[in-house]
């Protein structure tokens, strides 16, 4: 027979183990710690709270100096053209090859045009074209209802967008003329003008 004492001495009632303290580290506060960690990553920066602006911000990119010759055409501002029609695109100053048309393929706010080599140029750089054409003692007017067109106290007609001469014809009276827009905006019209009447309405 097992007695009492022999049977309380075995059965010992079950212990909990001491709670453990929490640590310092375990109590710092977590902004302290991001303010920290970024204090240590980015030293050479200026802070702001926890975030950081680099000291040494490059500014912002501008556009490349154009090659010698070159100006911006203006309804493509990342392309330029010279005197000699050669269309490059700017930054890169890789050539942009026109086809067989002399047309080329410019990239203008996610679209595609297509222009002659010759318009671009001749709305690039008008001042120089009118100039190259002009004769000794010419005068260069813009004719009333024309402003895309330019006539000449010796009685020539100059085209600006194309940057041409017109050639004039003849009419049944023997009058020279041209054919010139329409003023009232129809389209596909081009009514006939005697020169006579062009200059004599520019330089009135």
């Amino acid at each position: 027979m097992v007695s009492r004492k022999a049977t309380s001495a075995r059965i010992k009632p079950a212990t909990t183990m001491p709670e453990a303290k929490p640590s310092a580290q375990k109590l710092r506060a977590p902004r302290a710690d991001k303010e920290r960690a970024i204090n240590t990553i980015y030293s050479g920066c200026v802070h702001v709270g926890v975030s950081y602006v680099s000291a040494t911000r490059k500014p912002p990119p501008t556009m490349p100096d154009l090659q010698e010759g070159f100006r911006a055409i203006e309804e493509a501002p990342h392309y330029a053209i010279n005197m000699q029609t050669r269309v490059i695109r700017i930054g890169t100053g890789r050539p942009v090859k026109p086809d067989a048309n002399r047309v080329v393929q410019l990239a203008v706010d996610g679209k595609v045009i297509k222009r002659r080599v010759t318009a671009l140029r001749a709305r690039t750089f008008p001042a120089e074209l009118l100039e190259a054409v002009t004769l000794e003692g010419e005068e260069w007017r813009t004719p009333a209802l024309f402003p895309d067109y330019r006539v000449s106290n010796l009685s020539r007609v100059y085209a600006v967008k194309k940057a041409i001469i017109l050639a004039p014809g003849i009419n049944s009276a023997g009058i020279p003329g041209v054919c010139l827009p329409d003023p009232a905006g129809l389209a596909d019209s081009f009514p006939w003008v005697s020169v006579r009447n062009l200059v004599a309405r520019a330089f009135s």
